[in-house]
């Protein structure tokens, strides 16, 4: 089975496309493939994987953790549709407080792979979604958790027009990326 990799306009953010094999039952493909991954130069190896339902305009973001658990995640939709954002925070990164979005569905069918030193936030588009992320490198640490504000503006994401956005207390008290 193939995997197709697509860059994205920040060249460490990848999508990943799953290339089905198509019959008369529906379709199998793999999400993630060790010996493909590693040609594409991305981890073969997950430490655990997690799964997320929201609601329409639930924003979940923007989230890392620091050194020395920092973390690589790859993202699926299983259903519904979200808007999956990736924010370089890298100080030292020409590409720093860059963004890019990927709509992921079930229907697309892709994933988005969001390297160690970048900022992860989703929005749900539809009226339910139901998600994964997978991550590599370190497990959860949460003294090496940080976040900043979704609606930082020296970052300025556009994130979709949706009725109402709805976020947890911590994610509104982050503050701007420094």
């Amino acid at each position: 089975m193939k995997i197709d990799f697509r860059p994205t306009r920040l060249p460490e953010v990848i999508e990943v496309v799953i290339e089905p094999h198509v019959d008369e039952r529906g379709w199998i493909g793999e999400a993630w493939h060790t010996w493909q991954f590693a040609s594409a130069g991305l981890p073969g190896a997950w430490i655990s994987t997690k799964f997320v339902e929201s609601s329409c305009g639930v924003l979940r973001g923007l989230h890392w953790q620091r050194a020395p658990h920092a973390q690589a995640k790859l993202v699926a939709c299983h259903y519904g549709e979200v808007f999956d954002v990736a924010v370089d925070v890298r100080p030292d990164s020409p590409t720093y407080r860059q963004w890019v979005g990927v709509t992921l569905s079930h229907e697309r069918r892709n994933l988005l792979f969001i390297p160690r030193g970048f900022a992860h936030g989703m929005l749900t588009l539809s009226p339910t979604s139901r998600c994964s992320y997978s991550v590599a490198f370190a497990g959860h640490h949460p003294e090496s958790e940080t976040g900043a504000r979704f609606d930082d503006p020296g970052i300025g994401i556009v994130w979709p027009a949706v009725p109402t956005i709805i976020t947890s207390a911590r994610d509104a008290a982050w503050n701007p990326l420094a």
